[in-house]
């Protein structure tokens, strides 16, 4: 089944356990995915659980606005955002230095180079056909 745009499945503690439907969008819808997601939704209410936990609304809060920033950007602004990510996640991973690392740092940085190449491809098709 498809879900509609700006809606997403996440699995619940574990494997087999079943999935929390939300909506990326809504900060409230978020904020159940973070309690439903995580174990302490058996010693707390939701209601209680904002109460003691308040700085997950703050992430959540985050995460519905890159959420929409990304959702609202230009194809060129999203490809920014991508390559910002893996920029990110690469030097993370250069920077963690374990075993195993290397290789998926490897991967990560010939997608980076193919995000490179689409942003660049987008761009001189812009600038070959301005808009009015």
């Amino acid at each position: 089944m498809k879900l509609p745009p700006l809606w997403f499945a996440r699995r619940v503690d574990k494997p087999g356990k079943g999935y929390v439907l939300y909506n990326a969008a809504d900060l409230e819808s978020t904020l159940r995915r973070d309690f439903l997601s995580r174990r302490w939704r058996r010693k707390l209410d939701f209601e209680e659980w904002k109460q003691e936990y308040s700085h997950y609304a703050e992430r959540a809060r985050e995460d519905v606005e890159a959420t929409l920033r990304y959702h609202n950007a230009s194809p060129i602004e999203r490809l920014d955002i991508d390559i910002d990510k893996l920029r990110e996640l690469i030097g993370l991973l250069r920077s963690a230095g374990t075993d195993g690392t290397s290789a998926y740092a490897a991967k990560l940085a010939m997608r980076y180079g193919e995000l490179i190449e689409q942003r660049e491809a987008l761009l001189k098709a812009e600038t070959r056909s301005p808009q009015s």
